[in-house]
């Protein structure tokens, strides 16, 4: 799939850290340090929905994050247009961000209360330039108004009038107004109600189709990224431990154990297909960001686990076409 796609961008070895030391004086030499995201690399290719799943915690939305430079990375890079975005001053990324956009899990504290829903979508394009004057500005509202399936009547109301599963689709029209290449959308349907969540996971498509918007689309649910995404990459405390088409990880064997047992969990109403499933159980939990375990993350919750996975830690490896796996023992 990927060999004929154009690459629009690189995430390379990709290390998130922050300082989270509590107490003991601005001088104090004791400080604890949490590993948000430890050695992270995928390639984005156009056009395509980059799944990034896992556990709560596990450093999805950290990602996300960094590519756009909300956070600033302890190391790696983020390549996009033959630029690094770590290195770049925020007056350089700027020219960059509104390629960039992203649509948050929270339509209720992602929204200003304090502005309309005219001002809210057309922010970004005022901050960036976008639009000659006023007029122009006020007919790309209605526009992107009308496009995410809002009455541009209602562009003077604030955020409070409006539904969770419509203020999503005010920060979808806030995302889409900069004309952005990429959108980075951080589950933006796990804070909705059931019935709401297909009507804008279909909206996301069609937008995808209409505007060749490229997605790397973050969430913990995997019936929804079976549907939206074409690739996924699964993360476990801060690494990408399998990465491979989704037909792969559906219809075909994961490698990963840790994929595995994600697999196994998601509901099939098939009864047929129930009958010969594997269940898989993970023992333990998560071990800590704080602390975690010597050599691969996911030995101290792997049946597998040998004693070269406790001093080595697995890099992503190329199993077949495509299909990457962080594993000494993989599933065959």
């Amino acid at each position: 799939m990927t060999q004929n796609k154009e690459l629009i961008l690189q995430v390379k070895d990709l290390h998130v850290e922050f300082d989270v030391s509590k107490g003991g004086g601005l001088f104090s030499k004791k400080r604890t340090i949490l590993k948000a995201v430890n050695g992270v690399s995928f390639d984005l290719y156009k056009g395509e929905t980059l799944g990034l799943v896992g556990e709560s915690g596990c450093g999805k939305s950290t990602t996300a994050r960094n590519i756009i430079q909300l956070h600033r990375p302890k190391s790696g890079a983020v390549i996009f247009k033959g630029e690094d975005l770590t290195k770049l001053t925020d007056k350089e990324l700027n020219e960059h961000r509104s390629e960039i956009q992203m649509v948050f899990q929270d339509p209720y504290a992602s929204l200003d209360p304090r502005m309309t829903v005219g001002e809210v979508i057309a922010e970004p394009a005022k901050i960036f330039r976008l639009y000659k004057n006023k007029k122009e500005l006020n007919e790309a509202v209605v526009q992107m108004m009308e496009r995410v399936g809002l009455e541009p009547r209602f562009r003077n109301r604030y955020p409070h009038a409006f539904s969770g599963g419509q203020r999503q689709r005010i920060g979808i029209a806030r995302a889409l107004i900069s004309s952005p290449k990429i959108i980075l959308a951080d589950e933006p349907v796990s804070a909705l109600d059931v019935s709401i969540q297909a009507q804008v996971l279909n909206l996301f498509a069609d937008l995808q189709k209409e505007y060749d918007l490229t997605y790397v689309f973050i969430a913990h649910d995997l019936s929804v990224v079976k549907h939206m995404c074409t690739r996924i990459a699964v993360m476990y405390l801060g690494n990408i431990v399998e990465l491979a088409p989704t037909d792969e990880y559906f219809n075909e064997k994961p490698r990963h154990p840790y994929t595995e047992a994600l697999i196994s969990a998601v509901n099939v109403p098939d009864p047929e297909i129930e009958k010969t499933r594997k269940r898989v159980v993970l023992k333990g939990e998560v071990p800590s960001p704080l602390n975690p375990p010597s050599g691969c993350p996911f030995r101290t919750r792997c049946s597998k686990a040998q004693e070269k996975c406790s001093t080595e830690k697995p890099s992503l490896q190329e199993s077949k076409p495509g299909h990457y796996t962080a594993c000494f023992f993989p599933n065959e």
